[in-house]
Order: structure tokens, then sequence, then C-alpha cells
């Protein structure tokens, strides 16, 4: 539906509160399980952007995802399955329990036209910063796949994109900070029209809002590594993507302890 269309979105928020309410003995105690196959569902590859401010539509699971008292209902299972979502046991004996990760997500957004191209940008004054992919941090009761949505989206304000699938779970320290980090990494799509490149002023309050990311598409597979290693997994998609100088850059470990071999 259209945006602009106030008088359809009020009832379909009220609907959607009403719906929830009658759910709401069997999201109080199965609510995660049924909020993630939702999400999974919202978010499938086919189907359209949850909202679309370049054509100025939005789909109704928008309002599904984002109804705080579905989150609120969907609370109680959530911090069940969180900790083993972030690899935090209640049982810990070492260190990892006092210094969690930071839980992050990173975003692979493909576009096909003649050749498979992969979104990145720049810092627009800080060439240092290097050449990198949406990535942020999760907040406290976000859900993965729409984390990733809304960094692409604050990033660099492209809302016409759809996960695809996840890639891969890595855990590293900040390359500065040396705080513990764990990163997912999506699979998303953009359509062929997307622009070739553009300027965005990154919007949020993270620590990037207000600087400007000069956004573009880059053949696949890459001729140079990205910033933090950020390109290491683009052959767990396809074995042609993975960068050729990454083939230096040895296994990653998984959280469990055992070592996974990029690209593979």
């Amino acid at each position: 539906m259209r945006i602009d269309q106030t008088g359809k979105i009020t009832l379909i928020r009220f609907a959607v509160a009403l719906a929830i309410v009658i759910a709401s003995p069997l999201l109080l105690v199965a609510g995660a399980p049924i909020r993630r196959r939702w999400l999974r569902h919202a978010c499938r590859e086919e189907a359209p952007a949850l909202i679309d401010k370049a054509r100025g539509r939005v789909s109704v699971h928008y309002f599904v995802v984002n109804n705080q008292l579905g989150r609120w209902l969907c609370a109680p299972t959530e911090a069940l399955v969180r900790p083993a979502r972030d690899g935090v046991g209640p049982r810990a004996t070492d260190n990892r329990r006092m210094t969690h990760p930071r839980i992050r997500v990173a975003a692979y957004v493909i576009r096909h036209r003649s050749v498979p191209e992969l979104l990145v940008f720049d810092h627009v004054g800080t060439p240092a910063a290097g050449t990198q992919v949406p990535a942020g941090g999760v907040g406290p009761d976000e859900e993965l796949e729409l984390a990733v949505l809304r960094e692409v989206a604050e990033e660099t304000g492209l809302s016409d994109v759809a996960v695809v699938r996840q890639v891969a779970v890595e855990d590293k320290p900040h390359p500065e900070s040396g705080q513990p980090r764990r990163t997912t990494f999506f699979f998303l799509r953009t359509s062929t029209d997307t622009p070739d490149a553009w300027e965005h002023r990154v919007s949020g309050d993270g620590e990037d809002a207000d600087l400007t990311f000069a956004c573009r598409f880059l053949s696949l597979p890459l001729k140079h590594p990205l910033a933090d290693e950020q390109d290491a997994w683009l052959g767990r998609i396809d074995p042609l993507w993975a960068t050729p100088e990454s083939s230096d850059r040895g296994d990653a470990t998984r959280p469990d302890g055992r070592t996974r071999t990029r690209g593979l």
C-alpha cells in the first residue's frame, strides 16, 4: 500500500493490534519461534521491501514486525533463545561470561547485471577508513534480519533490498579497540535498476550519524580486499566471488571453538 494512504494505514494498524491481542496467550508461550518464522517469511528473497520510501510504499509485514505489543508478548521466550543466539550460555565459566561480544550484522547486497556486483561505500573525506559494506550493531530487542535491513538503509539510503539468507557468523575483535565482536553476515539482493553510484548522509543515532558515504557497486570477484577483511565470506555465497587476495587469510573460528574454512 502507499505510505500516503493514512486511512488505510490506520485501519491496518488497528487490525494488526487486534490480531496480536487475540493471539496473546500463544505469543506468551511461543512468541520467539513464531516471530522468527514470520520474519523469515517477510524478509524472503521474493518478498517486497518492508518499507520502500523511494516508491512511497509500505508492506503490511512492516506493521506486524514493528508492533510494540507483539514485541512485549514475545519478550519472555525471546529472552530464553537470545543467549543461544549470542553464544553466551548461562553456565559459562570462562572470561567470555564477563565480556560479552558486541552483536553486529553486515550486508552483502548484490546487484545482478552482466556480472554480479557488490554494494560498498567509502567515507567522503576520510579515505583511510577504506572501502566497506554496510554493517553495524544490533539493538537489544532487534531481530538480525531487521537490523541488517536497517543498517543498509541508514548507511546507504537503499530500501529496495531483500534478505536472501545468512552467510556466516564471525567472532573477531575490533581492529583498534580489541572489543569482542560477533558479526552475522547476510546475503541480500537489490534490483537491477539501482543507481551505479550516489552519495548518502548517514541517518540514525550511531557513531556514523551525519557522515557522508559515497556508495557504489563493484564487480565480483573484487580486485582488492575490503577494510577489516569484510569480504572474507563472499566465497560462501559463490566460490567464484571470493577475493583472490583473501586466500592467505587463514581460517575463521566458529563460536564453539572449531575452525571453519573460508569460502566453503
